[in-house]
């Protein structure tokens, strides 16, 4: 996260990064738990 944080936001991105990466692998669990066994739904 901070690899590619501090590029793309300087200083901030420090601590930008990370959060970025952790919202984003939040955002993705969530979708999987929700749609990820639509077919068993069914």
């Amino acid at each position: 996260g901070v690899v590619v944080g501090v590029p793309l936001f300087g200083f901030i991105g420090l601590i930008f990064g990370p959060i970025l990466i952790s919202l984003f692998l939040l955002i993705l669990k969530i979708y999987k738990k929700e749609y990820g066994n639509a077919h068993d739904r069914l």
